[in-house]
């Protein structure tokens, strides 16, 4: 009987306790919304890459009728294209961040992996028909994938390479058309 007295009290508490716990989180103030701002000038711009340190965005643009790859200093503003064109894509930075991989079309030439380092330097061919890439997380390697036709079928190709393109290998094979490869 002793416990009926308790348990009455116990049960109580317990359920003001809980109503207490769902009043305070139905009380908060909603989040406030994410600001939102334009990190590039035209609006047309595309293809964004985030450097590994967060600090640099590579990014195409075509502002003076040349698709190339540009640079902007996240925190200070400030833009510099780093390739020259004419129909460059695709930027992606190395783990150190100190170059980038691109795509680049010509008239004359299918599409090749290029890269390019940061501080200067000469553009070095790493993959020739090639339509995408990223690089390995240690920068010891680098995807890339090759599309062609066997027969009436398209097929795509996934490629392993190192970054002077030295030592490619084809990894696996697919119908379809495969794009943007990345490392997990």
């Amino acid at each position: 009987r002793r416990l009926g007295w308790i348990a009455v009290p116990a049960a109580f508490l317990l359920g003001a306790a809980a109503a207490a716990l769902w009043m305070q989180s139905r009380a908060r103030p909603p989040l406030p919304a994410p600001i939102v701002r334009p990190l590039t000038y035209t609006g047309r711009d595309y293809s964004p890459a985030v450097s590994p340190d967060g600090k640099t965005m590579a990014f195409v643009a075509d502002r003076d009728a040349r698709k190339r790859i540009w640079l902007r200093q996240i925190q200070r503003g400030g833009e510099q294209p780093v390739t020259e064109g004419p129909d460059d894509d695709y930027p992606r930075f190395s783990p150190d961040a100190a170059s980038i991989l691109f795509v680049r079309a010509t008239r004359e030439a299918p599409a090749a992996i290029y890269r390019q380092s940061l501080v200067g330097g000469e553009v070095r061919r790493v993959a020739e028909n090639a339509v995408s890439a990223d690089w390995s997380p240690d920068g010891r390697q680098i995807a890339f994938v090759r599309w062609g036709l066997e027969g009436q079928r398209d097929i795509s190709q996934i490629w392993l390479t190192a970054p002077d393109g030295s030592g490619a290998r084809e990894i696996h094979r697919a119908d379809g058309q495969l794009a943007g490869p990345r490392f997990s």
